[in-house]
């Protein structure tokens, strides 16, 4: 190990002696770090109380992974309310499917053979043209 330049400052000092913080089971200012390591995403930290022995592990990820993670808990968002749709979709009558207005649409059913016709599934048809 290379030997220090400069020496330590206050709040170094400090912070190297109190590296200690709450325990969240018991409540007492013996929770410390155990285990670090270094993930893709950032950093895994493992802490012990020394009083009562509770064990949590703590994720610090960094500024892009958190990031990604916005973006894909609004695509998530935006799924979920895609599928609210189509449930409320699934809740049409019969009578309301755009397949029975479809200017494709014969007495054998569709002239295209789609399958999703005469389904709640005919919304997504783009051949859909009203007659």
């Amino acid at each position: 190990m290379a030997a220090q330049i400069k020496p330590h400052t206050v709040d170094q000092i400090r912070g190297l002696r109190s590296n200690k913080s709450e325990c969240p089971s018991c409540g007492k200012p013996a929770f410390r770090v155990i285990e670090s390591r270094k993930i893709p995403e950032g950093t895994r930290r493992r802490r012990e109380c020394e009083k009562c022995f509770f064990r949590n592990t703590r994720f610090e990820i960094t500024d892009e992974a958190y990031k990604e993670l916005k973006e894909l808990r609004i695509a998530i968002k935006h799924i979920k309310d895609s599928l609210k749709k189509t449930k409320e979709v699934e809740a049409l009558e019969d009578d309301d499917l755009p397949c029975d207005s479809c200017a494709h649409k014969n007495s054998h059913g569709c002239s295209f053979d789609y399958p999703e016709a005469n389904t709640t599934d005919a919304i997504g048809c783009t051949q859909y043209v009203k007659a």
